[in-house]
């Protein structure tokens, strides 16, 4: 076991520094900040002119009528797209289609590369009207978006998107150091927790692209897989599906996948508005004490609930027989990873010698990781929840920052953090590498000053407390179960 777990440090290191040997990534990277990219290379070709030449104008109030799975168009770069065919097949899976009859231009440069713009032309069927647009009261953009857009620009300009490898094969080694570690002392609890850890942020990373850069075309992504799958026991492909949701309409009241906690927790008073929230039995019990069974619950069963979420994802969707072939591929890799996870966990338990000891590895290394659970909901819970219109209102920038918080951590403490602690730069910049956070926050800070954004930054307990008097205050929403 302890070879097996040697092999997988040597393995988890190799597939981060040769990649480019194995054309995982691009074909060279750097950690040199200075070191700019060309502006050709940033900017890709440029859709508004290929539209101002090919095109016809077309009003924004057409745009929004095209706003269903059977008929969706969007706005990227003041260019109307027809993703009807495309839809189906876009690799961030559904969520394209939140935003069918939008301008999505932010959140389509958040999410994805510069060279995807040149994917784009074969979908363009127009431009946008200005001028009609604006007699519409289409909102503009704002200046806090622009000033976003303009660091965003920069950012890619000068190199900030570029992974420093040196960075991430040191958190590799970390992180399968650790797993070595465990088995070495005789599977003491805490190793196991603290590895798992590591690599959980690092498959974070490689699920951002943020270690490596996404093949053409989006394919399968075979380092968040292998970090993901046979060492964490997750599904890639609920991954992606649920987390490009969340980063794209953090919080929307039951909307979001991530943050849908009903019937045990109500987060905010607007979900029960949706039309699809039915009160029953179990809310009324559950609810009225969230605020007390909030943390047990997320250290208890917060990885449990994640196993059982990447299983029930992985049945439900290759039994609904609606999956394209990369999908179904993608899928098959995820069982065969968390086969193995479950395979070598199980081998690694039973060299304990008894029943006793063998439980309480299993819980206590469970419950260690249970923290990272806690950590990631208090970046988001009592902040601000917005409904659809509202987000579109505020505009990306503006929303992404208000729903979510960062938390001020020591100096020797970001280790345990894995970056997710600037929260709030993350969401605005999702490929972004992690260590780079850092140094975007006073950018973001001085955005919001000068706009009057407001910008959530508290220390671990305080987060702690703001959500727990948020979940008491919610508590009452609903009224517990009557007797009799």
């Amino acid at each position: 076991m302890l070879a097996a777990m040697g092999c997988g440090t040597l393995a988890g290191c190799a597939i981060v520094s040769f990649s480019t040997v194995l054309r995982w990534g691009p074909e060279s990277q750097t950690s040199q900040v200075a070191h700019s990219s060309s502006p050709s290379t940033f900017q890709g070709p440029d859709l508004r002119q290929k539209a101002s030449r090919d095109f016809k104008d077309i009003k924004w109030v057409e745009v929004v009528s095209h706003n269903t799975p059977d008929d969706a168009w969007l706005v990227v770069d003041d260019v109307v797209l027809d993703v009807t065919a495309f839809a189906p097949h876009h690799p961030g899976g559904s969520i394209i289609l939140k935003f069918a009859g939008t301008d999505a231009s932010d959140q389509f440069a958040a999410f994805h590369r510069p060279r995807v713009r040149a994917r784009l032309n074969q979908f363009a069927i127009g431009k946008l009207d200005k001028e009609i647009s604006d007699a519409e009261a289409m909102d503009k953009a704002s200046s806090a978006t622009l000033e976003y857009r303009a660091l965003r620009e920069r950012l890619w300009k000068e190199g900030y998107f570029e992974p420093s490898m040196r960075y991430f094969v040191v958190k590799a080694c970390i992180g399968f150091g650790l797993a070595v570690l465990a088995v070495a002392l005789v599977l003491v609890p805490l190793p196991p927790g603290s590895w798992c850890r590591c690599i959980a942020f690092l498959i974070h990373d490689a699920a951002h692209n943020g270690i490596l850069a996404p093949s053409v075309g989006g394919g399968f992504n075979k380092l968040a897989w292998f970090l993901g799958s046979p060492f964490f026991g997750a599904s890639l492909s609920m991954w992606i599906t649920e987390h490009s949701l969340h980063h794209a309409i953090t919080l929307r009241p039951r909307e979001d996948p991530q943050f849908d906690y009903l019937p045990v927790w109500l987060t905010s008073e607007k979900e029960l508005l949706v039309p699809w929230t039915d009160i029953n039995i179990l809310h009324r019990i559950m609810v009225p004490i969230q605020h007390i069974t909030f943390v047990p619950i997320l250290i208890v069963l917060g990885r449990l609930n994640f196993y059982a979420i990447s299983i029930s994802f992985l049945v439900r969707n290759l039994l609904s027989g609606g999956c394209k072939r990369h999908q179904v591929f993608g899928m098959v890799m995820d069982i065969v990873g968390i086969v193995f996870f479950f395979s070598g966990l199980m081998m690694l338990t039973l060299q304990l010698p008894d029943r006793r000891e063998q439980v309480l590895f299993l819980l206590s290394s469970h419950f260690t990781i249970g923290f990272l659970h806690l950590q990631l909901l208090l970046s988001h819970l009592a902040t601000d929840t917005y409904t659809v219109e509202e987000e579109r209102s505020l505009q990306f920038f503006a929303f992404q920052v208000q729903t979510t918080r960062n938390l001020e951590v020591a100096e020797w403490s970001h280790w345990f953090h894995g970056g997710l602690e600037y929260q709030i730069e993350h969401h605005l910049f999702p490929q972004l590498p992690r260590h780079y956070l850092q140094e975007v926050q006073p950018l973001i800070r001085d955005i919001c000053h000068r706009h009057g954004v407001q910008y959530r930054s508290v220390g671990f307990g305080d987060a702690l407390a703001e959500v727990l008097s948020d979940l008491r205050s919610l508590a009452g929403a609903i009224a517990p179960p009557t007797m009799g």
